[in-house]
């Protein structure tokens, strides 16, 4: 098994995010603000600690393994995206907001992903917007108004509710869990945002 309860190595208090493959894990966990790394089921090593600093998170609610093989981690309570150990990619400490630059600001990210060009995509919780970080640390809004809704379309008119996990696939179309929407939403290439599956309603019905 992958770990237990608890917070010591090789435990979780509050796992919130995952990268890598079955035989080879690594393991956000947010309640001890570190990365851990597991082979074959088998402890391997940690990173990180609970801070402001370099390789420092508060709170870090999402985990990817970049193209150049780094971790990109959400850094919620800080308000930023951090490269494990190199420092800021995105984002301004402590401030909330949804500035693109001068400088970036989130207003708390719940998930990251990253595609094979180097770009990171930010499920953008209390802005209700998907943002778009590339690999020059240009930030910008990829879908959403910033309204909170559940409206398909273009991604500057798409309105999300709250989005809170995201993923992509080998062709870069991108899936989000929007939350308080109820729906899963499919991104296209060209930012199109639509509905794949829920209907708004809170319930368990298949089909």
């Amino acid at each position: 098994a992958f770990g237990a309860a608890g917070t010591g190595e090789g435990q979780f208090n509050c796992p919130s995010g995952i990268t890598g493959e079955v035989e080879s894990l690594s393991i956000l966990d947010s309640g001890t603000n570190r990365v851990q790394r597991f082979n074959a089921s088998t402890f391997e090593s940690s990173f990180g600690s609970a801070g402001t600093g370099n390789g420092q998170f508060v709170q870090a609610t999402g985990l990817s393994t970049g193209a150049d093989q780094a971790f990109y981690i959400g850094d919620a309570a800080n308000q930023r995206m951090q490269r494990l150990y190199d420092g800021t990619v995105a984002g301004h400490r402590a401030t909330w907001g949804s500035a693109g630059s001068g400088p970036s600001q989130f207003g708390q990210i719940s998930d990251v992903v990253t595609d094979k060009n180097g770009n990171i995509y930010v499920a953008d919780r209390l802005n209700n917007k998907i943002r778009k970080i590339e690999s020059n640390g240009t930030v910008s809004t990829l879908a959403g108004t910033g309204v909170a809704g559940s409206t398909d379309g273009p991604g500057n008119t798409a309105t999300f509710n709250q989005p809170w996990g995201i993923a992509i696939d080998t062709l870069g179309y991108l899936y989000v869990a929007d939350n308080r929407s109820y729906k899963i939403r499919k991104i296209d290439p060209a930012g199109v945002v639509s509905t794949i599956a829920g209907t708004g309603v809170f319930g368990t019905t298949n089909g």
